[in-house]
């Protein structure tokens, strides 16, 4: 993001602001939403949708003015506050001198920049009243008696006329809200830490304060009840500790501390990036206190579909949890002992479940109690990609709380397509204490990628465990990628690691890793980002025109990141050196160790250390490992050996327990020969053998312990999405009128090497209703698999063009005509959606033209490779659902052939 225009100074005060005002170079959207830090959303004033909105409605409001259009003609459900707009638009004209010697851009900013603030204040609400005071910790949801203000200049009625324009509505989740800006073609950002100066301290406003763990607590004392039995001692008491909890707050948080941090921050997340983690876009953003001394924040660009892992860990009480899988309410998804699902069913206005539900294997739902549901297992979630190969670079960080008590420090993705078995993407934010101090972890590190934990409440590494219950292969990402931004892997190496990961199917990091280090800024690129940032701040403490108290400052924000540079420098030589037997192992060879290990370690787990969930992959606890390592000799052969002295012969026992015929020679032949156990003069052919026989199922049956094999881990998620599509709730259908400000959208392009479209996109048929539904699908996979026109014939495709969906919050789908061998014709229009893509057919049509559309649409996907056992039905008419499923079956019958005529143009080979 740097070097954007929009990143510029703040203004010594960004608080009492509205929707629609120029704050730093962007137009303030909302308060930030989430966390107790002070700050805003805003989309940039440099956004082309939304300039050129303005522009457009600047022509309107002259024609007005000039009574070429009668304001009484405007559509007031498009343009709700159009009389307004006008009013102000004319005072403004003339203020301006009727924009005299001004371009369009002036124009714009000249309406941008309009603000008259009107002060005012939420009302009272009866619903908010019980649940607020009904309860003993969520008085900072309050809104009713607070103050806010409104731009009623052009520049906040042009942005509420935009919003609407968007779909935006007042009960929109913020989420929702930021997004129908996003998908407009706004870019949206988030600014952090811009805290107002109190007690010589920066930080939150009171409200905020409320909304930490502390100000929680101490809610419970202005409970109605709890004043009325202690006589009103409990309010005291409470406005007591609220005022030493602030005041605490803000004397530990000086402005140079806060910036400091600002300053780690971004730092910290853009090395994230370096070394592999993707991670949100983050910059800083400089501003000055009200006593002019100096704040910086950070700027993020805001990420949709991002959310963070709140309520989906579980399975221990000291914060070693896992990820669990998570239902429609965001809630653990359970199993039984006889492999039926049990899952939460609704919950009421507070947000409580009052229900539950079980689905057998046959796909039967029937209701459950809440003991049933408590009484059965959580599972492990198996639908993240990026948690082993992120593992090393949060150790090097060295960020206790970098993944949150609740998981709320970091998030994930949804993946648009969905790569093998994966459908979300772990997602780096919120790196604000990385790199504090020397790493306290670092020193214990095995290769096996434990530590010792420090145990006391304050200096606990918290749930990291989350990032384990993967392969060991997937951890070893992390290291090849750090190895090689540090150039100590050897080429040869990296050249046969890369080739076994694209042979297992993992052609993304294979193509990542021989691009390293390279497409990433070269060797020390991250290092390099600190170095750049220590100039920085070293010249502005040099420069004549700075304060001594601001000289003084940015030099201990120099010294600061020196410190940094040096711990991250060290701590990387550390993780190396600890690795440095198995860095030039390949993924096969690294899965032989891993399996190995698991089957003659001391003990092995399948569950969570409060025995809760069900892992994905065998757990062997630090006190219980033994340890193997595979060494190259000098004859071109290899020695597999353990490194534990203490009864060798108890795992010698255990090695050779597998009882595989096809190794069992290989292993008889192990031995003590200087003191280890080992096996001599492996070729590379006996070493693949065993990596073959000795597999992570093979031990767990050898170990006699139940196992979640990758079959059925794909069967809980395939009869999750089956169970979703028979409880789906029926959605109207959507009306669609002729749209009222027809701006046709030029050059659309779905695809740069796919189709491209003429200018005039078509108008969306009438009536429309939703089919069926398709994650991790988009637009553009579907333009360029039709834009072939081998594709089109085998489809019975005649024609492709984009549809305007502008009714619709201004969007442009895809319309497909089908016509069959009696030139009878039909359409699928095609829609993104947050998760995916959208299908939906005409209104109208008889049912044999539907059976025709559901046919031909299923087909279509069958010969992309989309899974039609994942495809999700809307709510249907009995025998448009009946309709829809037998074309689903048929195909999904038929895909073997269909997607075997092209493979090369399937979405998943």
């Amino acid at each position: 993001m740097q070097g954007q225009a929009h990143l510029t100074q703040l203004p010594e005060k960004s608080f009492d602001v509205a929707p629609g005002d120029i704050v730093g170079g962007m137009i303030y959207v909302m308060d930030k939403p989430l966390g107790i830090e002070e700050g805003m959303v805003g989309i940039s004033v440099e956004s082309k949708p939304y300039r050129d909105y303005v522009l457009q409605m600047q022509k309107l409001l002259e024609k007005i003015r000039k009574g070429e259009i009668k304001l009484a003609e405007v559509d007031k459900k498009t343009y709700p506050n159009i009389e307004a707009l006008s009013r102000r638009y004319q005072e403004l004209h003339t203020a301006q001198n009727g924009f005299h010697g001004k371009n369009d851009e002036d124009i714009i900013n000249a309406l941008m920049q309009d603000k008259v603030h009107v002060k005012k204040r939420h009302g009272a609400s009866l619903k908010e009243f019980k649940n607020v005071f009904l309860s003993f910790s969520k008085y900072h949801e309050m809104k009713g008696g607070q103050s806010y203000y409104v731009n009623e200049g052009t520049g906040g009625l042009l942005f509420e006329a935009y919003k609407n324009k968007c779909g935006i509505k007042k009960k929109d989740h913020f989420a929702t809200h930021i997004g129908k800006l996003i998908k407009d073609g706004n870019d949206a950002y988030m600014v952090k830490q811009d805290g107002q100066m109190s007690l010589g301290g920066t930080g939150p406003g009171w409200r905020k304060m409320l909304k930490t763990n502390t100000g929680k607590s101490l809610q419970k004392l202005v409970n109605p009840f709890v004043i009325l039995l202690t006589g009103g001692l409990s309010a005291l008491a409470f406005g007591i500790g609220m005022a030493a909890w602030r005041t605490y707050y803000l004397v530990k948080n000086k402005p140079q501390v806060a910036n400091a941090d600002a300053i780690i921050e971004a730092l910290s997340t853009k090395m994230a990036s370096k070394r592999g983690i993707v991670s949100q876009e983050i910059d800083t953003i400089n501003g000055t206190y009200a006593n002019g001394t100096p704040k910086v924040a950070t700027l993020v660009k805001w990420a949709p579909g991002c959310r963070d892992l709140s309520g989906k860990l579980s399975g221990s009480n000291d914060w070693s949890s896992v990820i669990v899988t998570w239902d429609k309410n965001d809630q653990p998804v359970k199993v039984d002992k006889h492999g039926n699902i049990l899952r939460t069913k609704e919950k009421d206005e507070k947000g409580k479940i009052t229900s539950y539900e079980k689905i057998d294997k046959k796909g039967t739902i029937t209701p459950v109690t809440k003991a049933e549901y408590d009484a059965c297992h959580a599972v492990s979630d198996d639908r993240i990609a990026g948690l082993g190969e992120s593992l090393i670079s949060f150790i090097s960080m060295g960020d206790r709380d970098g993944i949150g008590k609740a998981g709320q420090n970091k998030a994930i993705m949804p993946l648009h397509p969905r790569q093998g078995n994966k459908s979300y993407q772990f997602f780096g934010i919120d790196f604000g204490k990385a790199y504090k101090a020397q790493n306290p972890i670092v020193a214990s590190l095995r290769d096996d990628f434990s530590f010792d934990n420090p145990t006391g409440r304050q200096s606990r590494f918290v749930n990291y465990s989350m990032l384990y219950d993967n392969p060991l292969r997937e951890k070893m990402k992390g290291v090849y990628l750090l190895a090689a931004l540090r150039d100590k892997l050897d080429p040869e190496h990296k050249k046969a690691i890369a080739k076994e990961y694209e042979q297992a199917g993992d052609k993304t990091f294979a193509d990542k890793l021989r691009a390293y280090p390279g497409s990433c800024g070269g060797v020390d690129c991250d290092l390099q980002l600190i170095k750049d940032e220590v100039k920085k701040y070293e010249d502005l403490a040099n420069d004549p025109n700075c304060s001594r108290a601001q000289q003084q400052q940015y030099t201990h924000y120099a010294d600061r990141l020196k410190e940094m540079h040096d711990n991250a420098r060290e701590t990387d030589d550390t993780i190396l050196n600890t690795f440095a037997e198995r860095l030039n192992l390949t993924p096969k060879q690294i899965d032989l160790l891993e399996n190995i290990e698991k089957l003659t370690s001391h003990r092995v787990h399948t569950t969570s250390p409060d025995g809760k969930v069900l892992l994905n992959h065998l757990r062997v606890d630090r006190a219980d490992r033994c340890a193997w390592q595979l060494a190259p000799d000098n004859h071109g052969t290899f020695t597999l050996y353990c490194q534990e002295t203490n009864k060798q012969n108890d795992i010698k026992q255990r090695l050779q327990a597998l009882n595989n015929p096809v190794i069992d020679e290989i292993l008889s032949k192990a031995n003590i020969h200087k003191g280890k156990l080992m096996i001599q003069g492996l070729t590379q052919e006996q070493l693949s053998l065993l990596s073959q026989h000795i597999t992570e199922q093979n031990v767990a049956q050898t170990r006699k312990l139940p196992y979640r094999t990758q079959e059925m881990k794909d069967t809980l998620y395939r009869r999750l999405r089956l169970a979703d599509n028979k409880d789906a709730k029926p959605h109207p259908v959507i009306h669609q009128g002729p749209h009222p400000m027809d701006n046709p959208i030029v050059n659309v392009n779905l695809n740069r090497g796919g189709l491209s479209f003429r200018n005039q996109p078509v108008q969306m048929a009438k009536y429309i209703m939703p089919v069926m539904a398709i994650d991790h699908l988009t637009l553009e996979q579907v333009s360029t698999f039709v834009s072939k026109e081998e594709n089109k014939m085998l489809c019975q495709i005649s024609h492709i063009e984009p549809f305007d969906l502008s009714a619709l919050r201004g969007e442009i789908g895809l319309k497909i005509t089908f016509t069959d061998k009696d030139n009878r014709s039909i359409h699928a229009f095609l829609t993104q959606t947050r998760d995916g893509m959208q299908v939906h057919f005409n209104n109208t049509l008889k049912d044999a033209d539907f059976d025709f559309a559901a046919k031909s649409t299923c087909d279509l996907l069958a010969r992309m490779g989309v899974p039609l056992v994942e495809v999700r039905v809307s709510p249907l008419s009995e025998m448009q659902r009946d309709s829809v499923q037998h074309a689903m079956h048929r195909s999904a019958e038929l895909a073997p052939q269909l997607s075997g005529k092209h493979p090369d143009n399937r979405l998943h080979p």
